[in-house]
Protein backbone atom coordinates (compact mmCIF):
# COMPACT_ATOMS: atom_id res chain seq x y z
CA UNK A 1 0.00 0.00 0.00
CA UNK A 2 1.59 3.08 -1.32
CA UNK A 3 1.33 6.77 1.01
CA UNK A 4 -0.91 8.03 -1.51
CA UNK A 5 -3.40 5.25 -1.03
CA UNK A 6 -3.25 6.06 2.34
CA UNK A 7 -3.37 10.04 2.43
CA UNK A 8 -6.65 9.74 -0.17
CA UNK A 9 -8.40 7.02 1.96
CA UNK A 10 -8.00 9.38 5.32
CA UNK A 11 -8.84 12.52 3.40
CA UNK A 12 -11.95 10.69 1.32
CA UNK A 13 -12.59 9.17 5.72
CA UNK A 14 -12.16 12.84 7.23
CA UNK A 15 -13.93 14.82 4.61
CA UNK A 16 -10.79 17.25 4.28
CA UNK A 17 -10.29 20.18 1.17
CA UNK A 18 -7.37 20.76 -0.40
CA UNK A 19 -7.17 23.76 1.93
CA UNK A 20 -6.95 21.89 4.76
CA UNK A 21 -4.84 19.10 3.75
CA UNK A 22 -2.04 22.21 2.97
CA UNK A 23 -3.13 23.65 6.62
CA UNK A 24 -2.59 19.97 8.04
CA UNK A 25 1.32 19.57 6.25
CA UNK A 26 2.02 23.03 7.65
CA UNK A 27 1.25 22.41 11.13
CA UNK A 28 3.00 19.12 10.53
CA UNK A 29 6.34 21.06 9.67
CA UNK A 30 6.23 20.84 5.69
CA UNK A 31 5.49 23.35 3.35
CA UNK A 32 3.18 22.81 0.21
CA UNK A 33 0.95 24.16 -2.33
CA UNK A 34 -2.71 22.64 -3.46
CA UNK A 35 -0.85 21.33 -6.95
CA UNK A 36 1.42 19.56 -4.92
CA UNK A 37 -0.99 17.92 -2.69
CA UNK A 38 -2.99 17.02 -5.97
CA UNK A 39 -0.20 15.88 -7.15
CA UNK A 40 0.16 13.33 -3.40
CA UNK A 41 -3.18 12.11 -4.24
CA UNK A 42 -2.35 11.44 -8.02
CA UNK A 43 -1.75 7.39 -8.97
CA UNK A 44 1.48 8.09 -11.63
CA UNK A 45 1.41 5.41 -14.39
CA UNK A 46 5.04 4.55 -13.76
CA UNK A 47 4.53 3.98 -10.29
CA UNK A 48 6.56 6.23 -8.81
CA UNK A 49 5.58 7.77 -5.21
CA UNK A 50 5.05 11.47 -4.66
CA UNK A 51 4.85 11.29 -0.99
CA UNK A 52 7.55 9.67 0.82
CA UNK A 53 7.36 8.35 4.61
CA UNK A 54 8.64 11.31 5.92
CA UNK A 55 6.18 13.58 4.72
CA UNK A 56 3.55 11.50 5.45
CA UNK A 57 4.47 10.91 8.95
CA UNK A 58 4.54 15.51 9.07
CA UNK A 59 1.27 15.17 7.60
CA UNK A 60 -0.33 12.86 10.59
CA UNK A 61 1.74 14.91 12.91
CA UNK A 62 -0.03 17.97 11.61
CA UNK A 63 -3.27 16.44 11.82
CA UNK A 64 -2.76 15.11 15.39
CA UNK A 65 -1.56 19.43 16.30
CA UNK A 66 -4.80 20.04 14.66
CA UNK A 67 -7.19 17.89 16.32
CA UNK A 68 -5.68 17.81 19.69
CA UNK A 69 -3.53 21.38 19.53
CA UNK A 70 -0.38 19.16 20.31
CA UNK A 71 1.43 18.80 23.23
CA UNK A 72 3.10 21.75 25.48
CA UNK A 73 6.31 21.40 27.70
CA UNK A 74 6.41 23.13 31.11
CA UNK A 75 7.05 27.04 29.57
CA UNK A 76 3.86 26.56 27.28
CA UNK A 77 6.01 26.29 23.76
CA UNK A 78 4.77 23.26 21.41
CA UNK A 79 6.78 19.78 21.69
CA UNK A 80 6.76 18.18 18.23
CA UNK A 81 5.39 14.91 17.59
CA UNK A 82 7.99 12.08 17.58
CA UNK A 83 9.03 10.25 13.54
CA UNK A 84 8.42 6.70 14.06
CA UNK A 85 8.69 5.19 10.73
CA UNK A 86 12.33 3.94 10.42
CA UNK A 87 11.58 1.80 7.61
CA UNK A 88 8.44 1.01 5.20
CA UNK A 89 7.48 -1.93 7.34
CA UNK A 90 6.22 0.73 10.09
CA UNK A 91 4.12 2.69 7.88
CA UNK A 92 0.88 0.74 8.57
CA UNK A 93 1.22 0.65 12.59
CA UNK A 94 2.37 4.78 12.50
CA UNK A 95 -0.94 5.30 10.65
CA UNK A 96 -2.99 3.36 13.21
CA UNK A 97 -1.38 4.92 16.13
CA UNK A 98 -1.11 8.33 14.78
CA UNK A 99 -4.57 8.42 13.28
CA UNK A 100 -5.90 6.25 16.56
CA UNK A 101 -4.00 9.56 18.51
CA UNK A 102 -5.47 12.32 16.42
CA UNK A 103 -9.37 11.30 16.24
CA UNK A 104 -9.22 10.25 19.59
CA UNK A 105 -10.92 6.93 19.11
CA UNK A 106 -10.96 4.36 21.90
CA UNK A 107 -9.31 0.70 21.07
CA UNK A 108 -12.51 -0.85 21.88
CA UNK A 109 -14.48 1.39 19.08
CA UNK A 110 -11.88 1.25 16.29
CA UNK A 111 -11.55 -2.52 16.89
CA UNK A 112 -15.39 -2.99 16.38
CA UNK A 113 -15.87 -0.86 13.55
CA UNK A 114 -12.09 -3.21 11.99
CA UNK A 115 -14.09 -6.17 12.36
CA UNK A 116 -17.80 -4.66 10.68
CA UNK A 117 -15.67 -4.34 7.91
CA UNK A 118 -13.89 -6.95 7.52
CA UNK A 119 -15.14 -10.81 7.16
CA UNK A 120 -13.04 -12.83 9.99
CA UNK A 121 -12.96 -11.02 12.97
CA UNK A 122 -9.66 -9.82 14.68
CA UNK A 123 -8.70 -10.31 18.26
CA UNK A 124 -7.79 -8.07 21.37
CA UNK A 125 -5.06 -9.16 21.58
CA UNK A 126 -3.63 -8.93 17.84
CA UNK A 127 -4.89 -5.16 17.74
CA UNK A 128 -3.03 -4.42 20.50
CA UNK A 129 0.29 -5.73 19.33
CA UNK A 130 -0.21 -2.97 16.34
CA UNK A 131 -0.17 -0.66 19.31
CA UNK A 132 2.75 -1.22 20.71
CA UNK A 133 6.61 0.14 19.80
CA UNK A 134 9.09 -1.95 17.87
CA UNK A 135 10.04 -5.30 20.19
CA UNK A 136 8.71 -7.72 22.26
CA UNK A 137 5.10 -8.09 21.17
CA UNK A 138 4.91 -5.85 18.74
CA UNK A 139 3.35 -7.12 15.35
CA UNK A 140 3.70 -5.61 12.04
CA UNK A 141 0.33 -4.52 10.33
CA UNK A 142 0.20 -6.03 6.67
CA UNK A 143 -1.27 -3.74 4.02
CA UNK A 144 -4.74 -5.96 3.87
CA UNK A 145 -5.55 -5.04 7.55
CA UNK A 146 -4.42 -1.45 6.79
CA UNK A 147 -6.76 -1.49 3.85
CA UNK A 148 -9.57 -2.53 6.63
CA UNK A 149 -8.49 0.24 9.12
CA UNK A 150 -9.04 2.82 6.73
CA UNK A 151 -12.18 1.42 5.42
CA UNK A 152 -13.15 1.01 9.05
CA UNK A 153 -12.35 4.81 9.21
CA UNK A 154 -14.82 5.27 6.13
CA UNK A 155 -17.86 3.37 8.06
CA UNK A 156 -17.16 5.62 11.28
CA UNK A 157 -17.01 9.12 9.86
CA UNK A 158 -18.95 8.91 6.62
CA UNK A 159 -21.37 5.60 7.24
CA UNK A 160 -20.04 4.70 3.78
CA UNK A 161 -19.09 0.37 4.13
Amino acid sequence: MNNHERIGQIRFALDINDATMVSIFEAGGVTVTVPQVIDFLAKHADGQETLNNHDFESWLNGLITMQRDGKLDANGVRIPEQYNIVNDRDVNNVTLKKLKTALNIPSEELLAAINEVRSTPIKKTEFAAWLRSPGGKYQVMKDPLQRDFLKALVWLYRGIK
